[in-house]
C-alpha cells in the first residue's frame, strides 16, 4: 500500500515538472490572453456576457490568482455597455502587464485540472483494473504528448477531459450501491462537464445510455424481485435529481445571474455595409442569422429561466458553428468545412504508435472483455459517443476538440498491457512499448503542441499533414526570439499566427503579416525580401486570412526549403532573396484601408493603386481601391474596381462570401450612383 503511493507521487511529480517546465517555453497562445481577461471581468464584474462562446469555469480557475496580484485593468471596463474585439481586449490586458507573470500564475492554476485527472485515472484504473494496470496507465497518461500539450495552457479542454471523466465514474459507482450521496455527486460532476464546454452537453446522452445499459444488464432475476418498470422508475427518479444538482451547480458558477446584458457589439465594416443594405449571404446566415438550433427547447429554457441566458447563448452559437463549419486543414489539403474522417486522422498523427499499438491489443484479448465488460463499456461509451458528434461537427480546427476521449483510451490501453504482461512471451513487448511511449513524449519537449508520432515524421513534419492548435497556435515566440539572437538573422520579416504581441517576446523582425490584426501594419513590404523571412505553418496550409482572396502569396517560399523549424514545425525559417510581390500587394491594400479610415485619402489611393499593381490577380486590392475611389467621388472608377474585385473573387475556389457580398452591394450602388449622375 505504502508503495503503491510513493510510485503515485512520484508519477504525479514527474506531470507536474513536465507541465511547469514546458509552459515556461511557451509563448502566449491564440485563446490565452481572451480567455484571462474573460475571467478575471467573471471576477471582477460578474459579466459572463464577455467571451460567451465557452463557459466560465476554466477561466475562473485560471483567472483566480490574478486577483492576489497588482494587475493593471484595461478598457472595457466593469459597467461598459461596448464590447470590442475579445482578442485584442485581452491583448492589451495581458501586455499591459507582465504577461509572463500572468501567464505563468494562470497556467499553474489551469494545471490542477490536468493534476486532479492523474489522480482520477490512477483511482480509476486501480478500481477497475488493479495496481499493476494504474501504473501503466498513468505512466501513459503523464506521458502523452497531447496531454502534455494542452495541459497547462488557460483553455477549457482539459476541465472537460477531467469532468466528463468523473461524470462517468461517479454514474459507475452509483450504480455499484445507489444512494441519495452518489446521486449528490453524480450531480456536481455533471454541472461541472456542463459549466466547462459546451460540447459538455454529450455528458447527457453518455448518461442516458450508460443508465440504460445498467438497467437492460441486470437480468430477469432482479427483474422479478424488484420489477423491472419499478428498476426504471427509480433510476429516472435518481437521474432527474442528479441532473437538478446538475442545474444548480451551472447557476452557481455563472453567479446567478440570468439576464445578458444589452451590448453595443464590435462589428467590421464590411457587417456594417452588409446591416446598412439588409444584405444576407450565406456566410452571414451561417453565422448570425440563421434560425437557433432547438428553437422550441431554447424558448422554453429562456422562457422557464432554467439556465442563464448566457449559457444559452453560447450553446446556440456553438451548435450554429459546429453546422455552419470552418476551413480545416488534413494531409495536406484543404476543406472548406470540416469532414468526418478529420478526427481519425488526426488521432492516427497525433496519438503515439505504442498506445494505438496497446488499443489493438485490446481488442484481440477475449478474456479481458467477458472479465471486464461493465468497466470497458463505461470507457468506451463516452468516447463513441464525442467521437461520433466531433465527427459530424463541420468544425475541425484541433485534436484538443477531441481531448476529453484520452483519459478513457489511456486506461483501456493501461489495462491492456497489463493483460499482456502476464503472458511471458509478450513481457519484453510492452516493456518496449511503454520505453517507446516515454522516449517519444522526451524527445518531443517543449513541443508538445506540434507532436507527431514517427510513423508521420515526427514533429517536425507535422505541419504537412495538420495545421491550427495541432501544430501552430502561436505558442513558439520564445523560440524564433532565440533563433533570431543566436543566428545574426537580420534583415528578418516574420508571418505571424496567433494573437500575441511580438515585441514583447524581443522580436526585431518587421510583422509582415498577423492574420487577427491585419491593419497594424505601418508601412508597405518590399517586392522582394532578401534575408530571413519566418512564417507561420498556419499560412503554409492555406489558412491565412489572405488566401480567401484569390492570391497566394507564399508560393515562392513553398518551393523552397526551410533552412530550420521553430517549435516542431510551428515557424518554418527561410533564407534567401525571395519575389513577395503578391504579398505586398495584399498588404498595401491593407495599409491603404488604415490610411484610409484616418482620412489620408491621397495617400490611400496610391498605396491602393500600387497594390492593385503588384498583385493583379487577387480581388481584394481592387476592391480596396474601389473603397478609395468611392470616398474621393470618383464613382465610375469605383464601380469598375469593384465589379473586377467583384469578379476575381467568386472565382477562387475559397473565397469570403461576406466580401463578396459587399462588392456586390456597393457595385450597385455605384451604378446607380453614375446613372444619377449622368
Amino acid at each position: 500500500m505504502i508503495r503503491s503511493k510513493v510510485i503515485f507521487f512520484a508519477l504525479l511529480l514527474i506531470c507536474t515538472a513536465e507541465l511547469v517546465l514546458s509552459m515556461r517555453q511557451l509563448s502566449q497562445t491564440w485563446d490565452e490572453a481572451a480567455y484571462l481577461l474573460a475571467g478575471y471581468r467573471y471576477w471582477q464584474c460578474a459579466d459572463f456576457s464577455f467571451n460567451a462562446e465557452s463557459p466560465p469555469l476554466a477561466k475562473l480557475i485560471a483567472a483566480a490568482p490574478l486577483r492576489w496580484m497588482q494587475v493593471r485593468q484595461v478598457d472595457p471596463q466593469c459597467g461598459s455597455s461596448e464590447i470590442g474585439d475579445e482578442f485584442e481586449d485581452g491583448r492589451r490586458f495581458l501586455y499591459a502587464n507582465n504577461a509572463d507573470r500572468v501567464l505563468m500564475r494562470a497556467r499553474l492554476a489551469a494545471s490542477l485540472f490536468t493534476l486532479s485527472l492523474v489522480l482520477l485515472v490512477w483511482r480509476v484504473t486501480k478500481s477497475f483494473f488493479g495496481a499493476t494496470a494504474a501504473i501503466f496507465s498513468t505512466v501513459l497518461f503523464i506521458f502523452e504528448p497531447n496531454i502534455l500539450a494542452h495541459g497547462a495552457l488557460v483553455t477549457t479542454d482539459m476541465a472537460l477531459a477531467l469532468s466528463l471523466f468523473s461524470a462517468t465514474i461517479a454514474l459507475y459507482w452509483y450504480f455499484q450501491h445507489p444512494n441519495m450521496w452518489r446521486v449528490a455527486v453524480l450531480g456536481f460532476t455533471i454541472g461541472l462537464t456542463l459549466a466547462s464546454k459546451f460540447a459538455g452537453v454529450l455528458v447527457i446522452p453518455v448518461v442516458i445510455m450508460l443508465a440504460a445499459l445498467e438497467i437492460l444488464r441486470r437480468g430477469n432475476s432482479q427483474c422479478e424481485a424488484k420489477g423491472r418498470r419499478f428498476r426504471w422508475l427509480l433510476t429516472a427518479r435518481d437521474l432527474a435529481t442528479a441532473f437538478v444538482i446538475a442545474t444548480f451547480i451551472v447557476w452557481s458558477v455563472y453567479g446567478f445571474h440570468f439576464a445578458v446584458p444589452p451590448r453595443s457589439g464590435y462589428i467590421t465594416s464590411w457587417e456594417r455595409i452588409l446591416q446598412e443594405s439588409g444584405a444576407k449571404t450565406a456566410t452571414v446566415q451561417d453565422s448570425e442569422t440563421t434560425k437557433e438550433p432547438f428553437p422550441f427547447m431554447f424558448a422554453v429554457f429562456r422562457r422557464a429561466k432554467l439556465l442563464p441566458e448566457c449559457y444559452l447563448e453560447g450553446l446556440g452559437r456553438m451548435l450554429k458553428s459546429a453546422e455552419s463549419g470552418r476551413r480545416m486543414f488534413v494531409f495536406g489539403r484543404t476543406y472548406d468545412r470540416g469532414r468526418w474522417f478529420y478526427f481519425p486522422l488526426a488521432l492516427l498523427v497525433k496519438l503515439t504508435l505504442p498506445v494505438m499499438f496497446l488499443l489493438v491489443l485490446c481488442l484481440f484479448q477475449g478474456p479481458f472483455w467477458t472479465k471486464h465488460r461493465r468497466e470497458v463499456i463505461y470507457l468506451a461509451i463516452p468516447v463513441l459517443v464525442f467521437l461520433a458528434f466531433s465527427m459530424i461537427s463541420r468544425v475541425n480546427i484541433g485534436i484538443r476538440h477531441a481531448l476529453p476521449v484520452l483519459p478513457f483510451l489511456i486506461v483501456l490501453a493501461g489495462a491492456a498491457a497489463t493483460m499482456w504482461l502476464s503472458r511471458v512471451r509478450w513481457r519484453i513487448l510492452v516493456c518496449v512499448l511503454l520505453a517507446w511511449h516515454i522516449v517519444s513524449s522526451i524527445r518531443s519537449f517543449p513541443n508538445y503542441l506540434s507532436y507527431a508520432n514517427e510513423a508521420f515524421g515526427g514533429p517536425a513534419n507535422a505541419h504537412k499533414w495538420l495545421s491550427d492548435s495541432n501544430v501552430d497556435w502561436g505558442q513558439s515566440l520564445k523560440q524564433v526570439h532565440q533563433y533570431i539572437a543566436s543566428n545574426s538573422a537580420m534583415p528578418c520579416w516574420f508571418l505571424q499566427n496567433g494573437t500575441a504581441n511580438a515585441s514583447y517576446y524581443q522580436i526585431p523582425c518587421e510583422i509582415a503579416f498577423q492574420e487577427q490584426y491585419p491593419l497594424q501594419i505601418t508601412r508597405p513590404l518590399p517586392e522582394r525580401m532578401k534575408g530571413t523571412v519566418l512564417i507561420s505553418s498556419h499560412y503554409l496550409a492555406n489558412l491565412g486570412w489572405f488566401s480567401e482572396f484569390g492570391s497566394d502569396p507564399l508560393v515562392p517560399f513553398k518551393a523552397a526549403s526551410p533552412v530550420a523549424r521553430l517549435g516542431g514545425s510551428s515557424v518554418l525559417v527561410y533564407q534567401g532573396d525571395f519575389d513577395t510581390r503578391l504579398l505586398a500587394g495584399i498588404t498595401g491594400s491593407l495599409l491603404a484601408e488604415k490610411l484610409q479610415r484616418a482620412g489620408h485619402s491621397d495617400w490611400a489611393l496610391q498605396y491602393a493603386v500600387r497594390a492593385v499593381s503588384l498583385n493583379p490577380a487577387a480581388a481584394y486590392p481592387d476592391l480596396s481601391l474601389c473603397s478609395v475611389y468611392t470616398q474621393l467621388n470618383q464613382l465610375e472608377l469605383a464601380a469598375a474596381h469593384c465589379r473586377r474585385g467583384q469578379r476575381r473573387l467568386s472565382a477562387q475556389p475559397h473565397y469570403n462570401r461576406d466580401l463578396l457580398a459587399v462588392g456586390t452591394i456597393i457595385s450597385k450602388q455605384l451604378d446607380a450612383a453614375v446613372r444619377s449622375a449622368h
